[in-house]
């Protein structure tokens, strides 16, 4: 479990400056959701 907490909070932090550029430019939460699901990152 803290393992998943670890990844996904890697992830966040380096895709960070990514995803507030892409909600900044009306990408919306759900699609990031679900990109990153496609990725298998959560």
């Amino acid at each position: 479990m803290a393992n998943i907490v670890l990844r996904v909070g890697s992830v966040a932090y380096n895709y960070a400056p990514k995803i507030f550029k892409w909600i900044g430019e009306g990408v919306s939460y759900n699609q990031i959701i679900k990109w990153g699901h496609n990725k298998g990152w959560w």
